[in-house]
């Protein structure tokens, strides 16, 4: 019999609530629920959905939409900054959807390298099409990510805005792209050591066989974990611009260039 551990599990959940309302205050609270609609959106919308047989990608995008919205306009409610952060995460998860297909087809691979794929064909779910499953998984992994540095842009823009109200478009775009600048790397850094977390196992087996790096970085698994990290931080990158754009167009009325 396995380990019980629900309780715990209840228990480290409850200590992160804790720590959240305590530091973060109301907006704590906010980001709990958007946490819990996620979760919701994820466990009894997407995952049901795609075993029925729906389209993952168009899936995936329908949810990542709907769950990018949600989140920030809890977090910032019905404003200019949650507005221009919405469009720029959207616009820049489409694109790394697209590049996701593109380079998930290019790379040639198939979505068996998922887990426990295998045995979700052979529970009777010969129908489902795992390569789109594992594309769609991309864009919603990185759409958080991306979705984060979307809405620090937005807030710092609207933070410029509020000290300087005659602000030109130009001078908020370039506001924006240098609070992208310092905030891109360090976010970029965070997905790459994310995902490298999931393939260490993989990578120890390899190098104790003495297996050349070439050939690791060569095999389905390593590769699908390469295009999806740096599918992942493309779209991290262009985030910064897209995000900075539709800010400059939001908070200026007229066109000062």
């Amino acid at each position: 019999m396995d380990h019980y551990r629900l309780h715990l599990e209840v228990l480290l959940i409850g200590f992160f609530v804790v720590l959240l309302i305590i530091f973060s205050g109301s907006t704590g609270v906010r980001t709990i629920i958007s946490f819990a609609f996620t979760l919701i959106c994820i466990l009894k919308v997407f995952v049901p959905m795609l075993l029925k047989g729906y389209h993952p990608i168009y899936l995936a995008l329908i949810i990542g939409v709907v769950i990018s919205t949600v989140t920030l306009i809890l977090v910032g409610g019905f404003t200019k900054k949650a507005y221009s952060a919405i469009f720029g995460s959207i616009a820049s998860s489409l694109i790394t959807c697209v590049l996701a297909i593109f380079f998930g087809n290019l790379f040639n691979i198939h979505g068996s390298i998922l887990q426990w794929s295998e045995s979700l064909i052979y529970s009777g779910y010969q129908n489902l099409n795992l390569t789109l499953i594992y594309q769609a998984g991309i864009y919603l992994s990185c759409s958080g990510a991306i979705l984060d540095l979307a809405i620090d842009i937005s807030a710092a823009v609207e933070e410029v805005v509020d000290k300087k109200p005659d602000i030109s478009r130009k001078e908020i775009l370039l506001s924006g792209l240098n609070v992208g600048r310092s905030v891109v790397g360090s976010q970029t850094t965070t997905l790459l050591l994310a995902y490298m977390g999931s393939f260490i196992g993989v990578m120890m087996v390899y190098m104790a066989q003495g297996t050349p790096l070439m050939s690791i970085l060569n095999t389905k698994f390593i590769s699908s974990e390469i295009v999806q990290t740096f599918v992942g931080c493309i779209g991290l990158v262009i985030v910064s611009p897209l995000t900075s754009l539709i800010c400059s167009i939001i908070y200026t009325k007229k066109h000062k260039l």
